[in-house]
Order: C-alpha cells, then sequence, then structure tokens
C-alpha cells in the first residue's frame, strides 16, 4: 500500500490542506478549536531515498493563528511545542545562502532557529510578512522622522546585486526609506600602515556590503550574512534583519578592533545583540545614528 506522505516528500515547505495533511506525529497536539489561517510544514533536511514509508519525515509544523505563532517542533520521535504572542517577538532574521536557508524568530532572551531548503523561499517569505503585520505596534510609530529625509543617493557605489536587492525591498515595502549603506570597500584602502596594507591586500579582505532602510516603525537591515570577504571564498548569501524599533533597548558605535578604519553600529534588545560594520567616514553614519537615537531610544 503506498503511503501519499511519503509519496509527495521532497525538500520543500508544504501547506496543510487535505491533499497535504497534518504529519501523523504532531496530530495529537493540534488540539484548538480556532482553525490557523496560515498552516505549514517544514521537511527535515534528507533526500526521500533514504527515507522509508511511515517514518517521520517532517521536523516543523508552523501555525498562525490570532494572537499568536505556534510552532511544534520533532525531537526524536517527541514533539516540542511552544506558543509565541506576537507581541513577545523582538525580531526577525532571514537568512539565504544557496540552498541552505533558516529564520530565526528572536523573543525575549531566546532564539528559535527555523531551518529549510531555499527552494521554499517564497512561502517563508509569505510567513515573515504575516508576522510582521501582527508584532509591529503602528501606535510607536515616528514616520514623522522618516518622512521628510531625502534617500542616500546610491549611484554606482553598490553592486547588481545590492541595487537589485534595493530596488526589491523598494517594490514590496514601499513605507522603507534608506537611510545609509555601505558599499563593498578593500579593507586595505583605509588602513594607515603600509605593511598591513600589503597584508590585507594579499589576502584581499573586504568590508562587505550592507542596506538600512527605515519606515518610522521597524528597521529593514540587508546584508550578506557576515561582516568579510576574502580572497579564498564564494560569497553567495544574504540576509535580511527586520527589526521594530520600539525594541531597541539601546545603541552604541564602537572601533572595530581589527581595523581603527572602521566602525561597528550595535543595536541592543531584550536577549539580543546585533551589528553592522561601517567605514569610519562613511557621510551617512551619524544621520542614521542620529535618526534611530531619537526614534527609538
Amino acid at each position: 500500500m503506498r503511503d501519499p506522505e511519503y509519496d509527495r516528500f521532497g525538500p520543500w515547505i508544504l501547506e496543510i490542506t487535505e491533499e497535504d495533511p497534518l504529519p501523523p506525529l504532531f496530530v495529537s497536539y493540534m488540539t484548538r478549536k480556532e482553525e490557523p489561517f496560515f498552516n505549514i510544514k517544514i521537511p527535515r533536511p534528507i533526500d526521500r531515498r533514504d527515507l522509508s514509508p511511515g517514518e517521520n519525515m517532517y521536523d516543523y509544523v508552523v501555525s498562525i493563528y490570532e494572537k499568536d505563532l505556534y510552532i511544534l517542533e520533532r525531537v526524536g520521535d517527541e514533539v516540542r511545542e511552544q506558543s509565541i504572542p506576537y507581541e513577545s517577538i523582538i525580531a526577525l532574521r532571514h537568512s539565504e545562502d544557496l540552498l541552505d536557508g533558516n529564520l530565526f524568530i528572536y523573543i525575549n532572551n531566546r532564539c528559535y532557529k527555523l531551518p529549510y531548503s531555499t527552494v521554499s523561499s517564497e512561502i517563508i517569505s509569505r510567513l515573515i510578512e504575516i508576522l510582521r503585520q501582527r508584532y509591529i505596534s503602528t501606535s510607536s510609530s515616528r514616520s514623522d522622522i522618516i518622512s521628510n529625509r531625502k534617500p542616500e543617493p546610491v549611484s554606482g557605489e553598490l553592486s547588481f546585486l545590492f541595487s537589485g536587492l534595493l530596488a526589491s525591498a523598494g517594490k514590496n515595502h514601499s513605507d522603507m526609506k534608506l537611510l545609509a549603506f555601505q558599499s563593498e570597500i578593500p579593507v586595505n584602502s583605509i588602513e594607515g600602515k603600509p605593511w598591513k596594507r600589503l597584508f590585507l591586500g594579499a589576502i584581499d579582505k573586504r568590508l562587505l556590503e550592507s542596506l538600512h532602510m527605515c519606515n518610522g516603525i521597524e528597521l529593514e537591515i540587508i546584508n550578506r550574512g557576515r561582516t568579510w570577504g576574502y580572497r579564498w571564498q564564494a560569497i553567495y548569501g544574504k540576509e535580511t534583519l527586520f527589526l521594530p524599533l520600539e525594541n531597541i533597548m539601546d545603541m552604541n558605535r564602537e572601533y572595530e578592533k581589527s581595523s581603527r578604519g572602521i566602525e561597528n553600529l550595535i543595536f541592543q534588545t531584550a536577549g539580543s545583540r546585533h551589528s553592522f560594520s561601517f567605514i569610519r567616514e562613511n557621510p551617512a553614519l551619524p544621520g542614521y545614528f542620529k535618526i534611530i537615537e531619537d526614534a527609538a531610544i
């Protein structure tokens, strides 16, 4: 007898429907009378040929309810459950590197990680947008600080990829304004000591790109998911942080220990810390810091 779940199994995330029902392991946990209006199952990172019909094939079930996000996680043959009220979500971080994707959900003093294959990027993007609509408090909007600000000019300073990411962000989130960006730059070009310039040039150490946008309610920051690039690395990843301004408890500017020509902008929240690097001479950095300080702190 054929196993329909096994036949339809693949690396993709599936929305739970009559055709793709709840995995058997999780059925006894879905006891609410309220129906979730968005309900997905995330598969194990394994090829179907390495599974047998009847085995547990899914690691997570993620359900969106009116007041909370409900996550069921497979741990061996057991299930761990977590209910996350939307108001407790501190930030979302979404990273993709070739086929490896991760959605990090920051709550008070904890980070919940949902790994997935990027063949399902579209459904994860839908999940992120649904969560953002629910965790953002519009009552704390400081759009007045952002609305009169002219976007930073970027002509010729961003790579083709990041120019496209900026255009896509502007299309998908039209209320976001670019406050600052950091183009990719060889670190030896801002280093004062000759011997260090020579060494950094030999290893081709580079400060990687980032985009920093805000709508007066939330920061949207896109980068490579890492600070540095080197000669021997191929870099394919990208990462987006969504951080509501009301959740920023503190922010600081610190010199980078490895290079005095670089400064780190650090956002501190309840239980998480997010750091982004700029060259010290970046003309947008002081204004960016001041705007977020006025809006959030």
